[in-house]
């Protein structure tokens, strides 16, 4: 895992790099030498004015999109713009997979400017696709205190979220617009991209590997791959109580439960076993203070805090308010420290704080913070990220507490599902471009993707663990569009098999032959 392969710095000679500066600069001397080599060449048509959009387009996200996301990066050590591995393969994705489409074109005498302007619109409405998708399903990720940073997090896509269907989707539904609205036949153009969209996809996943995204469950295979500390899996892991030695689970009334207990783990060392009904889980104090301020289920309940003394103090969680506010020292109005042997310090008081009005002073010594009990999987999840080496899970079948030495740096082995996913691309990339010259029908090389990748990506997922069963079904959101997918390949399979046999763009053909293009229409 990769996420961060460099920094560009803020500004060089002076200069800032993006916004109003260098970069903006470069493409504006780019977009004008080449405007004017395809007025040029071609006069003022409608591909250089689609040209001319883009430009526009690309300059306005390095004028303001850029900065924005820049100052979201940017932190105390780091004042730049970094490039994340997820991005670098995602544009060498695109770039492959649209030179490889330009290239075949060329050799059928098909006009590559067909395949760079349609793989521009493409681009931008699929990254829009894959962004809608991924924010809808994971809404509540992108939730802050302000309208400003919210935008911000959805906008900002230089560390992943981005979901594959929804970029198909936006991706051709954009395509195939576009090639309506030119007169330019549909199925042969589809035929002519598919195995450059798949290649796109196999280069694309790679981008998940170094991001740590798209991660699939725990495994004792050879080639199993653990991921470090603030990675994807490693946060997932933290979440279950993995990392403990248990897996949190819900049972049929979705009430928290223990699914799993390693042996000889801590949790199992503890008397925890699979099966017990969790009623509540208590943290050590200082992580039980951050579980209090960022959950939102805690929100209007009490949290009782057991001073050194003896004495109990009742603190009542206000409402909540955005993941901008989920700070203690913001949301509760205190902050404490915990030290390595005995209770933990409360170092900061906010005045008329809901701590300070509970009670508290500066230097009290806390020896516990009690939590609410937990109503679901969800709540048990959220708190358990919190957790520390001291844990202390409360069943009905009784209390099970331990403390570890620590928890370890790396995730545990888990199935390298992207590279799966890059491997399963790749062979369908490879059996497309081998088909194409085969093909007797156009649509067919289409109908083919999208016929095999959704019966793939249907067994990635059973492997994979990132994305939650949706509506009852047992199916994640993936496995249920690319059921919907089978069911329009069927439909397309059906069309194909009534058109005549033939191909608008036979195999073989070279520009030089002058074969007959399809019109252009404004």
């Amino acid at each position: 895992m990769r996420q961060t392969l460099f920094t560009i710095p803020h500004e060089a000679y002076g200069l800032p790099v993006f916004g109003l500066g260098w970069v903006l600069i470069v493409w504006a001397l780019f977009g004008l030498g080449f405007m004017a080599w395809l007025i040029r060449k071609q006069g003022w048509n409608a591909e250089t004015r689609s040209f001319l959009g883009f430009v526009l387009a690309v300059a306005a996200v390095i004028a303001f999109g850029l900065p924005i996301i820049e100052r979201a990066q940017a932190g105390p050590e780091n004042q730049g713009l970094p490039i994340r591995g997820y991005g670098v393969m995602l544009l060498l994705a695109v770039g492959s997979g649209v030179g490889l489409a330009a290239w075949r074109a060329q050799r059928m005498g098909v006009d590559p400017e067909i395949i760079y302007s349609l793989a521009f619109w493409m681009f931008v409405f699929g990254i829009l696709g894959a962004r809608l998708f991924y924010v809808i399903e994971y809404r509540d990720q992108f939730l802050r205190s302000t309208l400003q940073d919210t935008l911000v997090a959805v906008v900002n896509v230089t560390q992943g979220g981005l979901v594959v269907y929804g970029s198909v989707i936006g991706g051709v539904a954009a395509g195939m617009v576009y090639l309506w609205r030119r007169g330019v036949p549909i199925l042969p153009t589809a035929d002519l991209i598919a195995p450059s969209m798949v290649l796109g996809l196999a280069i694309g996943r790679v981008g998940c590997f170094l991001n740590g995204c798209c991660f699939g469950g725990v495994c004792d295979l050879p080639w199993a791959v653990q991921f470090p500390e603030q990675s994807p899996p490693y946060f997932r892991q933290h979440q279950l109580g993995q990392l403990h030695g248990f897996r949190i689970g819900q049972d049929a009334s979705g009430r928290p439960q223990v699914d799993f207990v390693a042996a000889d783990s801590p949790a199992a060392q503890a008397g925890l076993r699979a099966g017990d009904r969790i009623t509540a889980i208590q943290l050590s104090p200082e992580a039980a203070l951050q579980a209090a301020a960022t959950v939102p289920e805690f929100a209007g309940q009490e949290v009782t805090l057991q001073l050194a003394s003896g004495e109990e103090r009742r603190l009542t969680v206000p409402a909540w308010e955005g993941e901008g506010s989920n700070l203690p020292s913001r949301r509760l109005g205190l902050q404490v420290m915990d030290l390595p042997k005995g209770p933990a310090i409360v170092s900061h008081l906010t005045v008329d704080g809901p701590a300070e009005q509970a009670g508290l002073t500066m230097n009290d010594r806390l020896v516990a913070v009690r939590l609410p009990p937990i109503p679901s999987a969800d709540v048990a999840q959220q708190v358990m990220q919190w957790a520390g080496a001291q844990v202390r899970v409360e069943t009905e079948r009784g209390v099970h507490s331990w403390t570890q030495d620590g928890l370890p740096h790396r995730s545990l082995p888990i199935h390298p599902t992207q590279l799966y996913s890059t491997i399963g691309a790749f062979l369908i990339f490879l059996f497309l471009w081998v088909y194409y010259p085969f093909r007797t029908r156009d649509g067919e090389v289409f109908a083919w993707m999208i016929t095999i990748y959704p019966v793939v990506r249907i067994f990635e997922e059973i492997i994979r663990i990132d994305e939650p069963a949706q509506f009852g079904t047992g199916l994640s959101i993936s496995q249920l569009i690319s059921v919907a997918i089978l069911l329009g390949a069927a439909c397309l399979w059906a069309y194909i098999a009534r058109r005549p046999r033939g191909s608008i763009w036979p195999e073989g053909k070279r520009p030089q032959e002058k074969p007959t293009q399809p019109a252009l229409t404004h």
